[in-house]
């Protein structure tokens, strides 16, 4: 079994799916995250873990939010 850091690390590298999403730099505004956790809290399991990276470009890329 994987390790949080390289699970995240996994699914950082993987494409988005039902359990991970991401959110660049500009697309990670309160009501699109508000949205994304809604769909996560109807549909994840009970049991299994879902993951919004904010500030990760579709590629994996990370671009950190800056203030």
């Amino acid at each position: 079994m994987l390790n949080l850091d390289e699970n995240l690390r996994t699914r950082l590298r993987d494409l988005e799916d039902g359990f991970t999403e991401r959110k660049r730099q500009g697309a990670a505004n309160p009501a699109t995250i508000r949205k994304t956790l809604v769909a996560f809290a109807n549909s994840v399991p009970t049991g299994q873990s879902a993951v919004l990276f904010i500030g990760v470009a579709d590629d994996g890329r990370v671009n950190p939010i800056l203030s």
